[in-house]
């Protein structure tokens, strides 16, 4: 009886590039002394990332799991937080406004930033954070 593979041969060699990409951006940042979380923002410890992950602003499909702009570490509590709570709970920690803005602001120069910006506008108004025109005015176009 033949196994199947957990995961292809394709999808091993994206993780072994994620992972060189990951190293790549991380020596980057510690470097420009800017290795922060995503989401709250504090100085991560590049001498320790046991508790560090990396987000994708845009998901993981295809090609955007090795994606340099795409990815950006976070620390993992944090991490689950966002993924895991609702827009409602995430509006009662303190890093998530201050987090919605940062990635407003960088959604000029960064196309991930842009898509993540308006998902989580997109998350909100489903929430009933925002109504449609307030959605509909803070949407960024995404084809600029």
């Amino acid at each position: 009886m033949n196994n199947i593979k957990r995961v292809s041969t394709k999808r091993q060699k994206e993780e072994l590039e994620y992972k060189k990409i990951k190293e790549e951006k991380k020596a980057y940042m510690v470097e420009r002394k800017f290795y922060r979380c995503v989401f709250c923002n504090s100085k991560l410890d590049p001498e320790n990332d046991d508790d560090v992950g990396w987000h994708h602003l845009d998901g993981r499909d295809g090609d955007l799991i090795k994606e340099w702009g795409n990815i950006t570490p976070a620390h993992n509590l944090c991490h689950s937080d966002f993924h895991h709570s609702s827009v409602g709970k995430l509006m009662d920690n303190s890093w998530y406004g201050h987090f919605i803005e940062r990635i407003q602001t960088a959604a000029d120069k960064n196309e991930y930033f842009r898509r993540a910006y308006n998902g989580e506008l997109r998350r909100m108004q489903k929430g009933g954070v925002l109504d449609m025109e307030q959605y509909l005015n803070m949407f960024v176009n995404e084809d600029d």
